[in-house]
């Protein structure tokens, strides 16, 4: 089955579970990557929620509540539908201090758009690798 090409697809890694993360979100249609950010110390999970958010502020940005966002993560997407992030388990170092801003921003951001489009998960298994994948 042939995957969706209206959306932006994201994923997220993190070197060594609680090292260096990234996120980046992709376009379904073009393949062109929308953004690519460092986040600094954080899971893979919690990048990949953050790249959710990244991909709702593009949405809303540019006028885009025609779009879906995909993610190949369900706990991600459960933290956007809940507002925010588990990060209990992140100590606030130097090295999180920006996960720590980056996840005070997202929940704001939540509170006000976290349904301006939907959030669906990628199906690897219909759909073959997320094209964001890292």
């Amino acid at each position: 089955m042939k995957y969706p090409l209206n959306g932006i697809v994201v994923s997220g890694i993190s070197y060594d579970d609680k090292g260096l993360a990234l996120y980046k979100g992709v376009d379904l249609y073009t393949n062109e990557v929308l953004f690519l950010n460092k986040i600094g110390h954080a899971s893979t999970e919690k990048a990949k929620y953050l790249a959710i958010v990244h991909a709702l502020g593009y949405c809303v940005k540019w006028k885009m509540g025609n779009l879906m966002i995909y993610t190949d993560s369900h706990i991600a997407i459960s933290w956007v539908e809940e507002g925010k992030a588990n990060i209990s388990d992140l100590r606030k170092t130097k090295e999180t201090l920006l996960v720590f801003s980056l996840f005070k921003k997202a929940e704001e951001f939540l509170a006000k758009y976290k349904n301006y489009v939907p959030v669906k998960y990628w199906n690897e298994n219909l759909w073959g690798d997320n094209p964001a994948k890292f």
